[in-house]
């Protein structure tokens, strides 16, 4: 179907649902207001009303429709191709699961305050938008969509509301507008808190903190990667979404094609013997599509992730045009051959990043292209031509609106991978380095995911190196003059075991009353760390592992906490390096926990775990390796560095550096 009629279908339905909405919602509280308003503030009947019948009807033909690259510029619908996602409750032993057909009142509005929190392409913009069409459809209130990642210092979240809403920006409208939101009946996705501007950040949440506040009777759904900053939000119930399962995936690449000779074909390969390394690539929804992509062009399978995302690339760079026959392939408008459109590709990604921006006004991304093809200078083509193929022949960007975006961010962090690697020279070491140092870093975890396929020996010698020195330092400086007489492998495992952490126990009295589980007293322990106001907004949650909650339902109750950190670059490292298997990590096991019934200290008292001589937990050497015991217990099977294995690797590594600088100085 052509995008016009489609359009035009979609509206049809939109209008009808929009008028219901504004109806039944709004049009009471608005008349109510206006009544109530001084007679020298006069408002227009029904201004409000129509501008929010307006919105609602423009967002709801936007969100129908599904830009994803598998489909290059076919317009899908979202509710065609659309999988239930699955939820998971955060921070829970008993996890409550939700499966997301469409706007439950178990759900949302049971919470109030809903925070997805998950990696890149596992589906959270696309569920926002599905759960927004649904509020429509079923009536449920007014459904406010808001693009995080542009709000700054200078534009307030009631700014773009305005923006989306189309209002004048009059003192009056302004007051009237957030007096309408106070009484509620609104539900606001707050979509990609990890894309605002670094530098930004701090503000806009200050912003979004105070909108909630004075907000407070409406639903609110926030969705981010994984942020330090969003401890901030403590407010908010937290969930994960499920990776897919191998009969969704299956199902996903059928609704692609309709269950067609391509998807059969996939589904094929990816059940054979050869492709079991494929599991990455199968739990999330974003990669499953870029998988029919590269497929759909090569009838192969790439395992390496920098691979896959140059064959994507080649598949829509060379994509025939299916409209006008499978052997027409459209021309450039920028004249440019696949590499070279590659090249200043590379280029603008590069440039994004150091903007901290991947969505930009039509005179910003040319300005950003003009200086990508400065910067190259071999290669000459017109701004506004290479800007036509980023939208239409070789879709890497998308354009909402007034607005130029990369159709993907993780499709613009291959991109930059691909700079760093091919076009940053001399300056590559320094880059990386300022990718695991620079501030908010947790939002380059997925270059750094990307650039370890590409150069997994520069990854280990320059990325890991940075955080090892640091942890060779914290060996270094750390549970120095306790004595107490530990042996030195019990520093080094409390070492390995509290890097990067900031952990507490809290210890609790038997419980008399046979009802009372583990549950019970995890929520005894969040009632004490929420009453210390020096630690209540840290986002302490407790990590769990099987064989410690076994052992606390049989007696034990000490409870060990690990708060939010600013970012999660170190646990990210240590994931990446351990997928490889590599020896510079190692599993933390324990076959079974001792009775610790004996490790006995103040109960209902936060008790935080450092190397200060005067903690109960450092008192005698049973203590010490109890407390390490019970770290072991509740990381069961997750990772720490190997502290050996380091300080070997770190002279090997410097020892390298000395001979190459010693060549380098010889060379004539």
């Amino acid at each position: 179907m052509e995008k016009i009629e489609l359009l035009k279908d979609i509206a049809s339905i939109a209008a009808p649902l929009s008028k219901t909405l504004v109806d039944h919602w709004l049009s009471p509280k608005i008349k109510f207001l206006i009544s109530k308003a001084e007679k020298s503030h006069k408002i227009q009947d029904h201004y409000f009303d129509n501008k929010f019948k307006d919105y609602l009807i423009e967002k709801y033909k936007t969100y129908s429709i599904l830009n994803i690259l598998a489909f290059r510029n076919q317009q899908r619908l979202l509710d065609d191709i659309y999988l239930p996602l699955t939820l998971i409750e955060s921070k829970s032993t008993k996890p409550k699961k939700y499966k997301i057909l469409d706007f439950s009142d178990d759900f949302i509005p049971k919470y109030k305050k809903v925070l997805i929190t998950d990696t890149a392409g596992m589906g959270k913009s696309t569920l926002s938008r599905k759960l927004f069409l649904s509020v429509i459809k079923q009536n449920k209130g007014i459904p406010i969509l808001i693009e995080l990642r542009r709000l700054s210092n200078s534009r307030k979240i009631i700014d773009e509301i305005f923006d989306e809403l189309k209002l004048l920006e009059s003192e009056q409208d302004s007051e009237f507008i957030l007096e309408l939101i106070k009484r509620g009946d609104f539900v606001f996705f707050l979509d990609g808190y990890d894309e605002i501007a670094s530098s930004e950040k701090k503000q806009v949440t200050e912003d979004i903190q105070k909108f909630i506040s004075n907000a407070s009777n409406n639903n609110f759904f926030l969705t981010s990667r994984p942020d330090g900053a969003l401890a901030s939000f403590g407010q908010f119930q937290s969930f994960f979404i499920n990776p897919l399962q191998k009969s969704e995936v299956y199902a996903l690449l059928k609704k692609y094609d309709g269950n067609s000779a391509l998807s059969k074909s996939l589904i094929e390969k990816i059940k054979g013997e050869n492709y079991r390394d494929l599991d990455e690539f199968l739990t999330n929804p974003l990669l499953v599509s870029l998988l029919y992509t590269a497929y759909e062009y090569k009838h192969t399978i790439p395992l390496k992730k920098h691979i896959f995302y140059r064959q994507v690339y080649d598949a829509l760079f060379e994509a025939h045009d299916l409209s006008k026959g499978d052997y027409y392939q459209r021309e450039k408008f920028s004249k440019l051959g696949i590499d070279d459109f590659h090249t200043i590709t590379r280029y603008i990604s590069f440039l994004c990043l150091k903007l901290d921006k991947i969505e930009f006004t039509k005179d910003e991304i040319l300005d950003v292209i003009n200086n990508a093809k400065v910067f190259c200078e071999i290669i000459e083509f017109e701004n506004s031509n290479f800007l036509k193929d980023l939208i239409t022949t070789v879709p890497l960007f998308v354009q909402e609106g007034m607005y130029y975006k990369w159709t993907h961010k993780s499709i613009y962090e291959y991109f930059v991978t691909q700079f760093i690697y091919l076009d940053s020279g001399e300056k590559r070491n320094n880059i990386l380095r300022g990718l695991v140092n620079k501030n908010q870093n947790a939002n380059y975890n997925n270059i750094l995911d990307i650039y370890s396929n590409v150069d997994f020996k520069t990854f280990r010698e320059i990325i890991a190196k940075e955080i090892i020195i640091k942890f060779i330092n914290f060996c270094n400086t750390t549970y120095k003059n306790l004595n107490i007489n530990l042996d030195e492998k019990d520093i080094i495992e409390r070492q390995e075991l509290t890097f990067d952490r900031d952990e507490i126990l809290i210890q609790l009295a038997a419980f008399k009353d046979k009802n009372k589980d583990f549950d019970y007293g995890m929520t005894e322990c969040f009632k004490i760390i929420n009453s210390d106001i020096l630690v209540k907004d840290k986002g302490y949650g407790i990590r769990l592992g099987n064989l410690i909650k076994n052992n606390i339902e049989k007696g034990n109750y000490t409870f060990a906490f690990s708060s939010h950190k600013d970012d999660y670059t170190v646990d990210w490292i240590m994931y990446l390096l351990s997928k490889r298997e590599d020896t510079l990590i190692k599993p933390i096991q324990i076959k079974t926990i001792p009775d610790l019934r004996k490790f006995n200290i103040r109960n209902k008292i936060i008790h935080k775990i450092h190397d200060k001589k005067d903690s109960v937990l450092n008192k005698n050497k049973e203590y010490f390796t109890a407390v390490n015991t019970i770290l072991k217990g509740y990381y069961h099977k997750d990772s720490t560095f190997d502290y050996q294995e380091c300080v070997k690797f770190l002279n090997e590594v410097n020892n390298e550096d000395k001979i190459r600088n010693q060549k380098e100085f010889l060379s004539f």
